[in-house]
């Protein structure tokens, strides 16, 4: 009875130490295969963020070699788009779109081109054209005038000019 007794005590202990090994196996696997995908989706993660940051470095230094070629003091560009305001609130037309391209330089004077789009009737673009030309920093190179919009009530003029700085 004794040997029984002994022998069941040594069967039960081992099956429990086994079954707890095993548990004990597979959580440690679980757990390393979970950390294993969390470390290859940060992998992932990490070299996506670098390919970012390298789009930013080159867009930033886009745009730092763009504010260099463009050489514009900010007072100029304020003053141009000052005078421009003022002429479309004096004549009633509505300022568009305005672009401004590289800044030129001339032996004497350098000039800023600019693409300027009002709306308005033949009387409030006349007013705002003869604006611009009495402001003597303005010169105007062409000048278009659509009504291709249906929807739109008025005319469209579109104004190829430059801003003139001594």
């Amino acid at each position: 009875m004794q040997i029984q007794d002994f022998y069941r005590n040594i069967t039960s202990r081992w099956i429990l130490l086994t079954l707890v090994t095993w548990v004990v196996l597979i959580l440690t696997a679980s757990t390393n295969l979970l950390l294993y995908s969390r470390t290859e989706s940060m992998k992932k993660q990490n070299t996506q963020l670098n390919t970012e940051i390298a789009l930013l470095k080159e867009k930033k230094e886009r745009i730092e070699s763009s504010m260099n070629e463009l050489n514009v003091e900010d007072k100029k560009l304020s003053a141009t788009l000052n005078d421009l305001l003022s002429a479309s609130k004096k004549s009633g037309v509505l300022l568009g779109e305005t672009s401004i391209a590289e800044l030129n330089e001339d032996e004497d004077f350098s000039f800023l081109p600019l693409n300027i789009s009002v709306k308005g009737n033949y009387n409030q673009i006349g007013k705002f054209i003869n604006l611009l030309e009495k402001n003597m920093c303005f010169r105007i190179n062409e000048i278009k005038l659509s009504t291709k919009e249906k929807k739109v009530k008025g005319i469209i003029c579109t104004i190829k000019a430059e801003f003139i700085s001594l």
